[in-house]
C-alpha cells in the first residue's frame, strides 16, 4: 500500500468511525430500498403508498410472517400512525389507512434525510460534488472488480467468517452490506 492509497483509506476509515455518517448511510439505503427497510417505518411507508392494504396482502408484499405483520401494524395504530376499518364487503378484513399523523412522520423523516444530506454536503462546491460522484462511482466499480478468492485476501477468510463477509464472488451485490435473516 503506497502513502497515498494509505491516507485515503484512513481517511475513509475515519468516515466509517462517525455514528451520525453512519446512521445517514442506513438511512440512504433504506430511502433508496424502498419496501426493504426493516421495521414498522417499511410498513407504514407501504401503506402510504398503498392505502387500504391488508395484513396479509402487506405480508405477501414483504414476504414476512403474519404474525410481524400484526405486530408492526399494532404498534403504528398505538402510535396513531395507522387506523385500522373493516372492509365493507366483508367485515371480517381489516383495511389499514394512514393517519395525518403517520403521514407527518414520513414526510419529517425525509426532511431530516434530505437536511442531513445537504448539510453533509455544504462545504463541497458543485464542481467538487460532480468529482466525488465521479470518483465515487469508479471506486464502485473497482469493488465489483475484486475477486476475494484471490489468494491475496487468503488471510481476510482465514480470519474473518467467511459466510458473512465472503458471499459467493460471482453474486453481482457481493460488496453490498446484507444483515443475516435468523
Amino acid at each position: 500500500m503506497t502513502d497515498e492509497t494509505k491516507n485515503l483509506f484512513n481517511l475513509f476509515s475515519q468516515l466509517l468511525m462517525y455514528p451520525k455518517f453512519i446512521m445517514a448511510l442506513h438511512q440512504s439505503r433504506y430511502q433508496q430500498s424502498g419496501n426493504q427497510r426493516r421495521g414498522p417505518g417499511r410498513v407504514l411507508n407501504l401503506i402510504a403508498q398503498h392505502d387500504g392494504l391488508t395484513n396479509s396482502e402487506i405480508a405477501e408484499i414483504l414476504d414476512i410472517r403474519p404474525s410481524s405483520v400484526t405486530a408492526m401494524v399494532n404498534k403504528l395504530a398505538e402510535r396513531d400512525f395507522v387506523t385500522k376499518q373493516p372492509l365493507e364487503s366483508d367485515r371480517r378484513v381489516t383495511i389499514l389507512k394512514v393517519t395525518e399523523e403517520g403521514q407527518a412522520a414520513i414526510d419529517h423523516v425525509q426532511k431530516a434525510n434530505d437536511s442531513f444530506s445537504e448539510d453533509l454536503f455544504a462545504g463541497l462546491s458543485s464542481v467538487e460534488k460532480q468529482q466525488l460522484e465521479i470518483l465515487l462511482t469508479k471506486m464502485i466499480q473497482n469493488l465489483k472488480a475484486i475477486n476475494l478468492d484471490d489468494d491475496r485476501y487468503a488471510c481476510w477468510r482465514q480470519y474473518c467468517s467467511e459466510k458473512r463477509h465472503f458471499p459467493s464472488s460471482n453474486n453481482e451485490n457481493w460488496g453490498m452490506w446484507k444483515r443475516p435473516r435468523w
